[in-house]
């Protein structure tokens, strides 16, 4: 920074930001270090397991007592209304969730506009070295669900239920379209699948930090 100016650090999500006051504006910039810590900064070995497109039919309506996965679901285009865990949320053209693991999860489209979704379900954690099944247990009594060797992991600014926009992020919009019509159409890869996944959370959290660093304001 040019000599003279007050600098200071905020921490904001995690992300150290060095702040420089002028007479009149503020200009806030993230320390390049934060973005290379942040980078890849997740916990468990995840895995691609479960795609797919779907186009419900006017008013229609689905439910899943409980999915285990962490699924990036959104709206391709029309609308309609996602029930997660009990919490509703109404979904227009590119706006997605991240659900959370063991999500219960209901769906119910517009009568006039019924939403086409996208759907992507990846495992926070899968054992290496077992036999993989490349689907996600959506009920209790589901065989999947009793593994042990697949479970929930830390993803640093993406805990708990996550909402955005595709329109934040066209390249996140086309990576998703990308895994979809990949996974449909190739024999299941384990490593591809794998390193698909921990790209996928990577974008996902870049998203989050693009899309905070555009809403501080500093007074």
């Amino acid at each position: 920074f040019l000599s003279g100016h007050l600098s200071s650090q905020r921490e904001v999500h995690g992300l150290s930001l060095q702040t420089q006051n002028r007479k009149n504006h503020t200009l806030l910039r993230p320390n390049m270090h934060d973005f290379i810590k942040l980078e890849g900064v997740f916990q468990g070995d995840p895995l691609l397991v479960l795609v797919n497109w779907y186009t419900f039919a006017p008013g229609e309506l689905l439910e899943h007592p409980q999915v285990q996965s962490r699924m990036l679901l959104w709206s391709v285009h029309g609308r309609g209304q996602v029930w997660v865990n009990g919490e509703q949320h109404f979904l227009e053209a590119d706006d997605y969730l991240l659900l959370p693991w063991r999500h219960r999860v209901k769906y119910q489209a517009d009568s006039l506009e019924p939403f086409r979704v996208g759907g992507i379900h990846l495992i926070p954690h899968q054992a290496s070295g077992e036999t993989l099944i490349y689907s996600a247990a959506h009920r209790t009594d589901d065989a999947l669900a009793q593994l042990n060797s697949r479970q929930d992991a830390l993803w640093p600014g993406l805990e708990g239920l996550i909402l955005g926009s595709m329109r934040d992020s066209p390249r996140l919009r086309w990576l998703c379209g990308y895994l979809i019509e990949w996974a449909s159409s190739v024999p299941p890869l384990e490593q591809t699948r794998r390193a698909l996944a921990r790209m996928l959370i990577e974008e996902l959290q870049q998203s989050r930090l693009n899309r905070t660093l555009g809403q501080i304001r500093i007074p």
